[in-house]
């Protein structure tokens, strides 16, 4: 996430098929981690991503909606979902479409809970 062009907040990590795999957040400025968070949530969702792997829990993650599956899980989940053809979406935060699929992400989060 970039504020006038200064790396303020991001989201380090690896895809493979439908999975993505955080490794690492950081953020300059307060919350800018949460946005870039949930702004990547969108995008993977819009994609059909399956599974995102935050490797262990934290309030801050619970806080954002992640939930902890048993490793038998996991692990079927990862069998099933690295198989199958995806790629990364790119995210450009200046594109309204961009914008428009982080409405209907927050739409729908906001209908099912």
């Amino acid at each position: 996430m970039y504020i006038n062009k200064s790396l303020v907040g991001g989201i380090y990590g690896v895809s493979i098929g439908s999975v993505f795999f955080a490794e690492s957040m950081f953020s300059a400025v307060k919350n800018a981690s949460k946005i870039v968070l949930i702004f990547l949530l969108a995008k993977l969702n819009a994609s059909k991503f399956k599974l995102f792997d935050v490797q262990f829990m934290t309030p801050h993650l619970a806080s954002m909606g992640a939930i902890e599956i048993s490793k038998n899980k996991f692990s079927q989940l990862l069998n099933l979902h690295v198989k199958e053809k995806n790629h990364f979406p790119f995210i450009n935060s200046s594109k309204i479409e961009d914008w428009n699929i982080l409405l209907n992400y927050l739409q729908e989060t906001k209908e099912i809970s």
